[in-house]
């Protein structure tokens, strides 16, 4: 047997291990040394090679000379005693310590799962365990003791497409935040005056709830080494380009850290250390399984390697072949070091190669078949030990229900922890689930006041103690967004966001839309410090768009009103729910209206007025686009008097709009809804009518205009309006859907004609949908009462 030591886990040491095996210093198969007397050689011939390493005939005798003087040591220290008592029972033989050696490769690591499967089917033994990136992840999970058909489950389970987003869901996030959910396409940050671009595409929230949840197990557990399987995992020091070993701290930010793809994921900050993914600096960590103690290493390579000329076409190819040189000469050296290499055959799969997790476990099951027979002997010469028996450590068992002694959390610095706590809504001297916990740290998440939230349960005196450790989100951003339909044509959404002006823990947003329906909006919310759910906001808008007027009883149109509206208003209520929106909204609008239609034939006026109104919001959609389960409903009484100060106008409106989901099966969905409004007094100002019949408004936020399938934009306009729908979703492939809509509805200048079924218009569509990274897409047909054919199309979110 060769015996190596690895002394520290620095690039010089893998050159030193690959110059003492390559001048055969150290065949010493005669003898079972014990791990200090290897400690002790492997020392000393470091401190020769350091001092003479230019000349190989110098180290090579000096190191010979010392390890003649300890084989002559070591063989008296052993066979005087048998000689002083021959019947004395002979020295126990010690098994030699089985390391596991995993590299990282993305998707392609998880053919790791299949060549544990296989070494577990030979029952080969694994003492401690190395990884980088995705091997960090397999060898950190199977280090805590999950079997590998568990691993299998869990990845199969894993949408991975969303798992490298930082995407929220819809229901952690506040109704205040709910409006902005699904609106930009992206975001800069801005500092010191200054746009700059991101450290990395994403943050991975979701990479690390999904790595916390898995080792909640042995969060207990802050020594690596104290695993059920001793692991350590490797990252890259982002300042200086070296690998670091990590081995101790928290193991989901540990693997977290090891697989921080630069440019993708935004590197990790552990132990005052900038660190990115370990395969930019050694991306196969053999050296590392010796470090804890490995005797004989198992190495498994799932990583890329250099493309030939012929292969070079992209300047992504480009940029990739330059990162994998250094990679190259690291994995050539350390794959020197191996007593065992796998190298499993994954031609035709790359790093993003998510969906095919079942090939790759194949793959890598098949390739430990070459191995078998040398794998079986060792085994074999493991069982003539008598103490020797095969027993893979098993997954500590997880307590259901936490007693709370504690809470801390770790990273505030604009934020109050007054608030943070109220957000979080985990009390301490309470009994909770581990779902609770992982449910309300999204929840503050949600508040979209950090950028990364990550957590720990560790025992205390009485029960747990939970901590919470935040990265705030810078505190200005710009945002911006785009849209496109055949009714608006393009828009273009600019977004400056600013968090903590003023009040710590507020909202300044200034934004512009840019289109045919021009709007220049600015919004400011704050938390009071009263109420867990209690806000208020405050926002100035300016719109000026062309409406288009139809006649109500026939489908012509009669031209068009330039329309503008500038209004401030001032909302207290529950804008902190992630539910439940109720509260007191006053408001004060001037309004402006310019057309050459006669007012008999559509009644309007200019003016100005002070309206104040209850509204009461809820929403528990999964989503905002291709919802699946949930309900939205909008109700609000609005109220204006001119002994308020109104130019002219006196009413009162209210509306009632009710939208349903249920899933049928996985892929289909069922929705129907109703709307409902009605209004009193003399007129009412222009834009404050119900309006039926356009598809780019929002159909998340109710209000006074709703789409109707059948008819053009603004087609039907009343004081009073009733219609109801019904829809049926069908998710196709992945993300994409078939959707088949009907409506009935009208709108009147007198109430008395809603209950009259023959003014009543119906409308359907069959439309196409899309969910992409940059917005939903969607294209389709409708028909109805008054139109027999009408095209449609949607590109991006809606704003």
């Amino acid at each position: 047997m060769t015996i190596k030591y690895a002394v520290s886990a620095k690039s010089q040491d893998e050159n030193f291990l690959v110059e003492i095996k390559s001048i055969g210093m150290i065949e010493l198969s005669r003898i079972n040394l014990t791990s200090s007397v290897k400690r002790y050689i492997f020392q000393r011939l470091k401190q020769i090679w350091i001092i003479h390493h230019e000349d190989r005939e110098v180290v090579y005798q000096a190191g010979k000379d010392m390890i003649r003087r300890v084989f002559y040591f070591l063989l008296i220290y052993c066979l005087l005693p048998k000689a002083l008592a021959v019947t004395a029972a002979p020295t126990d033989r010690i098994r030699p310590k089985i390391g596991l050696a995993l590299s990282g490769g993305g998707a392609k690591g998880f053919a790791h799962i299949g060549v544990i499967q296989a070494l577990e089917e030979l029952e080969v033994p694994i003492d401690c365990i190395s990884g980088v990136s995705m091997g960090a992840v397999v060898g950190g999970l199977y280090a805590c003791g999950y079997m590998p058909a568990e691993m299998e489950t869990l990845i199969q389970s894993v949408d991975w497409q969303d798992m490298f987003t930082d995407r929220i869901s819809r229901r952690y996030l506040s109704m205040e935040r709910k409006r902005q959910h699904e609106r930009y396409i992206g975001s800069i940050p801005i500092y010191e005056k200054n746009i700059h671009l991101p450290a990395g595409l994403i943050h991975g929230q979701k990479i690390s709830k999904f790595l916390t949840r898995l080792t909640i197990p042995v969060h207990h557990i802050n020594d690596f080494s104290q695993l059920p399987i001793p692991f350590s995992c490797v990252a890259t020091d982002l300042a200086n380009g070296e690998p670091v070993a990590l081995n101790h701290g928290v193991l989901a930010e540990a693997m977290r850290a090891s697989m921080s793809i630069p440019t993708i994921f935004t590197p990790v900050i552990l132990d005052s250390l900038l660190l990115v993914d370990g395969g930019v600096a050694r991306n196969l960590p053999v050296i590392d399984a010796f470090d804890l103690g490995a005797d004989i290493v198992i190495a498994v390579d799932v990583g890329s390697s250099l493309k030939s000329m012929t292969e070079l076409h992209t300047i992504i190819d480009i940029i990739d072949q330059t990162i994998e040189f250094r990679k190259s000469a690291s994995t050539a050296a350390q794959r020197q070091l191996a007593d065992f290499l796998i190298i499993p055959n994954l031609t035709g799969f790359d790093a993003m190669s998510l969906d095919a997790s079942d090939s790759l476990i194949i793959l890598g099951r098949k390739a430990v078949a070459s191995m078998a027979p040398k794998l079986t002997n060792l085994v074999d010469s493991f069982k003539q030990i008598p103490e020797f028996q095969y027993k893979r450590p098993t997954l500590p068992k997880n307590e259901d229900l936490f007693y709370i002694e504690q809470i801390r959390i770790i990273g505030l610095n604009k934020i109050s922890e007054r608030a943070a706590r109220a957000r979080f809504g985990v009390k301490p001297h309470t009994r909770v689930k581990s779902e609770t916990i992982e449910k309300n740290v999204e929840k503050l998440f949600g508040s979209q006041f950090f950028d990364r939230v990550s957590y720990q349960i560790t025992p205390s005196r009485h029960g747990k103690i939970i901590t919470v450790w935040v990265i705030e989100k810078h505190p200005s951003l710009l945002r911006f967004g785009l849209n496109y339909n055949n009714e608006n044509h393009a828009s273009i959404l600019i977004d400056a966001a600013f968090q903590n002006s003023l009040i710590p823990g507020s909202n300044l947003s200034v934004g512009v839309k840019l289109s045919d329906h021009s709007r220049y909006d600015l919004k400011y919310s704050f938390h009071p410090g009263l109420l867990r759910q209690l806000g208020v906001r405050f926002r100035a808008c300016y719109v000026s768009e062309d409406v288009k007027l139809y006649r109500q009883k026939k489908s012509s149109m009669l031209g068009l009103a330039d329309y503008q509206d500038a209004f401030s208003e001032i909302f207290i209520g529950t804008i902190f729910s992630s539910r439940l929106e109720f509260g007191l909204n006053i408001r004060y609008n001037q309004v402006s209206v310019k057309t050459t239609v006669p007012p008999e034939e559509f009644p309007h006026s200019d003016g100005n007025f002070l309206a104040i109104s209850n509204r009461i919001r809820l929403d528990t959609l999964d989503k905002a686009y291709f919802p699946t389960n949930g309900q939205r409903v909008s109700v609000e009484f609005q109220h204006a008097d001119k002994r308020l100060g109104n130019s002219g106008y006196s009413f009162s409106r209210w509306y009632a709009d009710v939208c349903l989901y249920y899933p049928v099966t996985d892929k289909l969905t069922k929705s129907y809804g109703f709307y409902l409004g009605s209004s009193s007094g003399a007129d009412l100002p222009f834009g404050y009518h119900y309006s039926l019949g356009d598809l780019s408004r929002s159909v998340v936020e109710g209000g006074t205009i709703n789409p109707f399938f059948g008819l053009e934009s603004n087609e039907l306009v009343g004081n009073h309006v009733a219609a109801c729908y019904l829809t049926a979703q069908y998710e196709v492939m992945p993300k994409k859907f078939l959707i088949l809509s009907g409506n009935l509805g009208k709108t009147t200048y007198k109430r008395s004609d809603l209950i009259d079924m023959d003014l009543y218009i119906a409308g359907f569509a069959l439309s196409a949908g899309i969910d992409t990274p940059f917005g939903p897409i969607f294209v389709g047909a409708m028909s109805g009462t008054r139109r027999k054919f009408l095209g449609y199309l949607q590109i991006g979110y809606r704003f």
